[in-house]
């Protein structure tokens, strides 16, 4: 039951700070005409800091798709599965927000 509420937890903050960078990232474009080609660009202009990735405690992963971009956690199975959305199930995929701006 705690596991299951912890991932469930986890998953809320990934979400929140995938949004949050979401978002700096549409400020950078709007400002800049274009994608940064790191989230370090974003700092400390639109956000304090990186945001960690509640999973591993390390930064988002943020990939540049040079007309938009992918950010996205690792997600509760701790696997770097390349942005590959995660299933209905914990564990199964990584937590991403991919943006068609």
């Amino acid at each position: 039951m705690i596991k299951n509420s912890e991932m469930r937890h986890n998953a809320v903050v990934a979400h929140e700070r995938l949004i949050m960078v979401e978002l700096a990232l549409c400020c950078y474009k709007s400002d800049r005409g274009h994608a940064p080609t790191n989230l370090e660009q974003l700092v400390p202009n639109y956000l304090s800091r990186l945001p960690q990735d509640p999973f591993n405690g390390q930064p988002l992963i943020y990939r540049d798709l040079s007309t938009n971009w992918l950010v996205y956690s690792v997600g509760p199975g701790g696997i770097d599965q390349g942005g590959k959305p995660g299933g209905a199930r914990f564990g199964n995929g990584n937590l991403l927000y991919d943006s068609a701006w």
